[in-house]
C-alpha cells in the first residue's frame, strides 16, 4: 500500500510535491499470508512481502484480527533484498484460533507506507509438536562399549535439532549432544565412563522449545562384558559386576552350551539363563542361593543356538561372576 495521506499541507508546495513523488513511487505488498490460508499455532510459518521503491532498510509486522491491530509480531526486520523480504512467525501455542485474522507488513522509516492481508486468513489448533523415543525404549540391555541406534519420531514444529540426554534413576549422567540434527536417529558409542545398571533412560528435548520431549517408557539396562573381551572357547570369563542385579549378553556363532557361575556371601543369590531373539527372550535355567554366612556357589547350563540371543542375569554375586562358552561337537 502506497502513503495514502498528507500530514500536513500547510508546510509549502515543494515538500507536498515531494511527498506525492514518494507515495507514487513506493509501496509495500503482503504475499503470505494474503486471505484463505489456515496456520496451525505452535508451528512455523514464512510471512512474506514485495516491495517497491525507497521504503528504508527495515519494517515492522503486525497481527490484525477483526481488521484491529493486536500486536507487532517483530519490529525493525530487515527490509530484504531485491524487491522481497520474509520473517519466520512460531505462532504461539496461546494463540487464540480464529478464521478472521489478518497480518500487517509496514515501513519502520516511514509509516505510511504499509499493506495488510487483501481477506482473512485462519489460525488453527493444529496437531502439538511431539517426540516419541521408540529405541531404547525399555527392557533392553547394551554393553558398555558397544554401539547402538537411539532412534525418535517427532511431528509438528519440533524445530531442526534436538538435545539427547542419558538418564539414571531419573537424573542426567551425561548429555550426548546438544544440538543434533532431528532426523530421528543418534549413534551412541556408549562411554566407558558410565556404571553398570538397570535404571537407565534416554531423554531428547527440542533445541528450541524444551517443553517438547520424551524418555524412554521404561528403563533399560548397560551392563559390562568380559574385561577380556568376546567370550573365547571352553575359557572362563571374570565379569566386573556391581553390588545388586545385573546381565550380560552375546549372540551365539554357532551352537553349543552357556555357563555361568556365581559365589557369594550374605543375602540370597540367584543366577538366571535365557535365550531367543532381542524381542524375546525365554528363561531356560535357574539357580538359587539362599543367605549365607559363608561363600556359596551357584552354575547353571543352558543349551544355545546358532544365532540366537542369549543372556545371563545374577544377583548378588559379590564381583564373582563367571561365564563359560562351550561349542557343540559333533
Amino acid at each position: 500500500m502506497k502513503m495514502s495521506k498528507i500530514q500536513s499541507i500547510t508546510v509549502g508546495f515543494l515538500l507536498l510535491v515531494v511527498v506525492v513523488v514518494a507515495s507514487a513511487s513506493a509501496s509495500i505488498t503482503v504475499l503470505s499470508p494474503n486471505g484463505g490460508e489456515t496456520w496451525n499455532k505452535g508451528t512455523s510459518y514464512p510471512i512474506t512481502w514485495s516491495y517497491t521503491g525507497s521504503v528504508g532498510s527495515k519494517v515492522n509486522v503486525a497481527l490484525f484480527r477483526d481488521d484491529n491491530f493486536l500486536n507487532y509480531l517483530a519490529s525493525n526486520v530487515p527490509i530484504g533484498s531485491g524487491g522481497a523480504g520474509s520473517y519466520t512467525w512460531l505462532i504461539p501455542a496461546g494463540t487464540v484460533t480464529g478464521s478472521n485474522y489478518k497480518i500487517g507488513v509496514q515501513s519502520s522509516s516511514y509509516p505510511g507506507i504499509y499493506d495488510l492481508s487483501n481477506t482473512v486468513f485462519t489460525i488453527g489448533a493444529g496437531v502439538p509438536p511431539t517426540i516419541t523415543v521408540t529405541s531404547p525404549n525399555g527392557a533392553e540391555s547394551w554393553v558398555i562399549g558397544s554401539t547402538h541406534a537411539v532412534t525418535w519420531t517427532s511431528s509438528g514444529d519440533v524445530g531442526a535439532n534436538v538435545k539427547i540426554e542419558v538418564l539414571k534413576a531419573g537424573s542426567v549422567v551425561q548429555t550426548l549432544s546438544s544440538s543434533d540434527p532431528n532426523d530421528g536417529t543418534y549413534s551412541w558409542t556408549i562411554a566407558t565412563t558410565l556404571v553398570t545398571g538397570t535404571d537407565y533412560r534416554i531423554r531428547i528435548t527440542s533445541a528450541t522449545n524444551t517443553a517438547i520431549k520424551d524418555s524412554s517408557d521404561a528403563d533399560f539396562a548397560l551392563t559390562q562384558a568380559p574385561t577380556t573381551g568376546t567370550t573365547h572357547f571352553g575359557e572362563w570369563q571374570f565379569i566386573t559386576t556391581t553390588p545388586g542385579i545385573d546381565s550380560y549378553s552375546e549372540t551365539a556363532t554357532t551352537d553349543g552350551f552357556v555357563m555361568g557361575y556365581c559365589s557369594g556371601i550374605g543375602p540370597e543369590g540367584r543366577i538366571y539363563g535365557a535365550t531367543g531373539s532381542s524381542s524375546l527372550l525365554d528363561i531356560i535355567a535357574y539357580a538359587y542361593r539362599p543367605q549365607r554366612t559363608f561363600f556359596t556357589e551357584i552354575t547353571i547350563l543352558m543349551p544355545i543356538r546358532k544365532g540366537d540371543l542369549w543372556r545371563v542375569w545374577w544377583e548378588n554375586c559379590d564381583d564373582r561372576v563367571k561365564i563359560k562358552w562351550l561349542p557343540l561337537t559333533v
